[in-house]
């Protein structure tokens, strides 16, 4: 703690300490408000998200009713495939009445847990949820107020950290180009 004082007791001009001061108050601010921006930003990424996804997931729901009542797997791929519209989406599965795949569109080969859908997706109500590289998101697919199966999404979120990555680079241009100025105005003070 001494030596955080031993800053301010003598070694260095007034002028010096000012400037060390608001120098100090400028990075703490534009960190600050950086990280507010970008938090902000991330939650509104993941908002419009799903609600872009909620959108498309009951656009194929609804156009899926027939392909579920007639069992046409035929139909119920080539709907599935207007998920190819988001091209952030790796999965779409179609699941019927008793929870079975029925329909299945995959971007990405990967090994899917069918099993532990069921358990999280196959519900009246639709839901969501965030790992750190996914969206997974699920809608019921309604006829005649009768669920006749479920609409499950898998969608990466490589979009929202590319256009993150790209905040964060211009923000450390501006922060870096905020300190400069900062500098070279306090460099004109004179105690």
């Amino acid at each position: 703690m001494l030596s955080g004082m031993n800053l301010f007791s003598g070694h260095f001009s007034l002028r010096g300490k000012l400037i060390f001061v608001i120098m100090l108050c400028c990075t703490l601010a534009l960190l600050l408000n950086n990280l507010f921006i970008f938090s902000v930003e991330t939650l509104e990424f993941k908002k419009s998200k799903v609600l872009r996804l909620f959108i498309l997931a009951d656009v194929i729901a609804n156009n899926s009713t027939a392909a579920l009542k007639f069992a046409d797997n035929e139909v119920a791929q080539e709907t599935l495939g207007f998920a190819v519209a988001d091209i952030t989406i790796h999965h779409a599965i179609l699941l019927n009445e008793e929870c079975l795949l029925f329909a299945e569109y995959e971007t990405k080969t990967e090994n899917f847990e069918h099993d532990l859908l069921k358990k999280l997706f196959c519900s009246r109500t639709p839901s969501h949820f965030y790992t750190s590289d996914y969206l997974y998101l699920s809608t019921p697919v309604i006829f005649e107020d009768q669920q006749i199966g479920s609409l499950f999404i898998k969608s990466s979120l490589i979009d929202g950290y590319s256009k993150l990555t790209r905040q964060l680079k211009f923000f450390s241009l501006l922060f870096l180009a905020t300190l400069l100025i900062a500098f070279l105005l306090t460099l004109n003070l004179h105690p």
